[in-house]
């Protein structure tokens, strides 16, 4: 790592500095994704405790967007409750229920220090813990009090000296998991959702001092099975579906009778309950009674049953997949952008390097060059344009590398193609995961005419504001707004989750209002992102989930 600045000494975090906080230590967890899965055994061996963990704090950065946040109380105003509602699998629940805590304790500071930084730890704990029916030692839960012990130590410390002191008492305690926990004696593995809290705030650790993120190996928490612990422990779970369901503002958030009911029809039960909202993480044989169950306590938003038998046959697959893959290169990820807006954008999910075209295209040579630059074993190209593909192909065949090309034919579908990367995958598995995500979204471009033209039967005026769908022209409007507009009704956002604008150079950013309106009135449970793209064609790119 690189030695800390300044900022390691600060006496206190603005809300600012603890996104960016967040954001690191999310990403630190996502780095080490594969790794978390691949230890997980407890509750389940079903190799999911990574992805949860990370999918629930992506939605938390993705409820705060890029917008400034002006305040602590903002901050947590903003996540805490989105928090649970996105929360994924035990893991996930522990940690948004956790930092539910922590954060509705920084909301009542305008900075956080490092007393308010340990009374957030001490109610995080309270909550993660007051959240199980069950808890249980050896997990998650252990190195969370763990360094909420540790913190109460640290009184009149800066935040960071705070977190360094917490870590190394996390990390101690994250070694004693397996005498604890004899299924992990068993299988040879130290906890992975304690493992993967201790990732979080190492990446917040270095989000505030400014050092390079770790990348740890698989082996450090593996070690010899104990012979002692064979008998205690199957890897069958005891109930086979684990489901989850969320209720918005319930008619009986303090029903006395919910929890026996639960106790009596499952385990590894998770369930917070207040005037805002009812969520339920439980293992069961029976999940249709518990649906009809939390039904009668409102209308049911959301829910998710999943087999878990199933999972486990699919994550041994997949250890077996790793062993075979083992020694395999892994692969750096190359994504041609339209403007400067989308490095940051790539990056964050993981692409080692950007090429910025604008208006001319890169040839063949320019992405060669940019091939030969980069120092990774095997590259995942990105064209991001569907002209742009015959070019990627032939630096590939010209680079005597091993190069993938993803055949993306926007820039959007390269987005949702990165979604499916990750680092610690072999090439040929990154590929096929990427390939599968391209068509999770649906990319549409606002233009203006310079010229009058044709378009099959339908004409376009110079100076016309149009929109397309690939080669499919969706509207022709005199103004922007009713040419997105129209262009999204024909797209059906009236049924989707999410949109993101990437606005262009020239974009006047003054009409943004007047399209969240008609949006609002089309579909208002649509998200509505919008990032400076800074590309100088498209006035304006969307993205439809």
């Amino acid at each position: 790592m690189t030695s800390a600045t300044s900022s390691e000494t600060s006496e206190s975090i603005g809300p600012e500095g603890l996104r960016e906080a967040l954001a690191t230590g999310t990403e630190c967890l996502r780095r080490h994704q594969r790794l978390l899965d691949n230890l997980n055994v407890f509750p389940v061996p079903d190799g999911d405790t990574g992805a949860n963990m990370v999918a629930t704090l992506q939605a938390c950065l993705k409820a705060l967007g890029d917008a400034p946040v002006p305040s602590m109380a903002c901050l947590a105003d903003c996540v805490c409750d989105e928090l649970l509602r996105a929360s994924r699998g035990n893991s996930g629940f522990i940690v948004a229920w956790f930092f539910s805590g922590f954060l509705g304790t920084a909301g009542r500071y305008d900075r956080l220090t490092g007393d308010g930084l340990i009374e957030g730890f001490a109610q995080g704990d309270y909550q993660a813990r007051s959240s199980l029916v069950l808890p249980v030692e050896g997990t998650m839960l252990t190195v969370i009090s763990a360094m909420a012990s540790a913190l109460r130590e640290c009184s009149g410390l800066a935040p960071a000296a705070c977190l360094k002191q917490a870590l190394v008492a996390g990390r101690r305690s994250l070694f004693e998991t397996p005498r604890m926990l004899p299924i992990l004696a068993k299988a040879g593995v130290v906890d992975a959702g304690a493992l993967g809290f201790v990732f979080l705030v190492e990446g917040m650790l270095c989000g505030l001092t400014r050092e390079s993120l770790p990348c740890e190996r698989e082996e450090t928490y593996r070690f010899r099975p104990d012979p002692r612990a064979l008998l205690e422990w199957t890897p069958a779970p005891e109930y086979r579906y684990c489901t989850e369901v969320l209720v918005e503002s319930p008619q009986f958030p303090e029903d006395p009778t919910l929890q026996p009911f639960l106790e009596a029809r499952g385990n590894s039960i998770a369930l917070v309950a207040n005037r805002r909202l009812l969520k339920l993480h439980i293992h069961t044989n029976d999940p249709q009674a518990v649906l009809e169950r939390i039904a009668e306590q409102g209308p049911i938003v959301s829910s998710k049953v999943e087999d878990m038998h199933r999972q486990v046959d699919a994550a041994a697959a997949r250890a077996i997949a790793d062993a075979r893959d083992a020694g395999r290169a892994r692969a750096s990820v190359l994504a041609c952008i339209p403007g400067p807006g989308f490095d940051r954008v790539f990056r964050d999910l993981g692409a080692a390097r950007c090429l910025l075209y604008g208006r001319t295209l890169p040839t063949a040579g320019a992405l060669l060059d940019a091939l030969t630059e980069m120092d990774a074993p095997s590259v995942l190209l990105l064209p991001n344009n569907g002209n742009l593909v015959p070019a990627a192909t032939l630096a590939r065949d010209l680079s005597g590398r091993d190069v993938v090309v993803i055949p993306t034919r926007n820039v959007v579908e390269g987005i949702a193609a990165t979604y499916g990367y990750s680092e610690n995958d072999p090439i040929d598995e990154n590929a096929r995961h990427m390939g599968d995500c391209i068509g999770l979204a649906e990319c549409l471009c606002l233009y203006r005419a310079v010229q009058a033209s044709a378009f099959g039967d339908c004409s376009i005026p110079e100076g016309a504001w149009f929109a397309m769908r690939g080669d499919t022209l969706l509207s022709v409007r005199d103004d922007p707004v009713s040419a997105v507009l129209e262009a999204l009704e024909a797209a059906g956002a009236a049924g989707r989750s999410d949109l993101t604008l990437f606005t262009g150079e020239d974009f006047d950013e003054a009409i943004l209002p007047a399209i969240r309106t008609g949006i609002a009135r089309m579909n208002p449970g649509l998200e509505i992102g919008v990032h400076r793209g800074g590309q100088p064609r498209e006035l304006l790119i969307l993205s439809l989930e």
